[in-house]
């Protein structure tokens, strides 16, 4: 669906990109301002938040914000899988995407399965965490793609 988009469709990509950047504290988009990161996830909406690998190991501020389920966007051996959680007795949902943070790297394999992911936990009264490594830039992706997503959706509903 997303590989579709019209031109009002892409100005909607221009939108999202310039909320995650003010969500993130990057209004001039440079990666390495990071002064955003102590403050926990991104609040996208009232189901979705954007987050690190710091956010998924804070287990008392995923039990505050009502997380039920974790969307790991990374590939790498320092993550929290469903173990972990378990072991801690915190029985999130979980999923793991094992993108690899490359700028070539097609993120687009995975939309439809983080779509049906947060669209799952959305119609079941959940709240997601969207993560990854840093938090910006394959967990943003799948945000800003699930939120085109629900958008282009509404909009083409009769």
């Amino acid at each position: 669906m997303l590989a579709m988009m019209s031109a009002n469709d892409a100005k909607l990509v221009c939108r999202y990109e310039n909320l995650l950047c003010d969500i993130l504290g990057q209004a001039d988009a440079t990666p390495r301002r990071l002064s955003w990161y102590s403050k926990g996830p991104a609040q996208l909406n009232n189901y979705l938040y954007l987050g690190d690998f710091s956010d998924a190991d804070s287990l008392g501020m995923l039990s505050e914000l009502g997380i039920t389920h974790m969307l790991n966007c990374a590939f790498a051996p320092a993550h929290r899988d469903p173990l972990f959680y378990r072991e801690q007795r915190k029985p999130f949902h979980y999923l793991e995407l094992k993108a690899n943070d490359l700028e070539d790297y097609d993120m687009t394999q995975h939309f439809d399965a983080a779509y049906a992911f947060i669209h799952g936990a959305r119609d079941n009264g959940g709240k997601v965490l969207v993560y990854c490594k840093m938090g910006m830039n394959r967990s943003a992706t799948v945000c800003v793609a699930y939120l085109m997503s629900e958008i282009i959706t509404s909009r083409d509903s009769p």
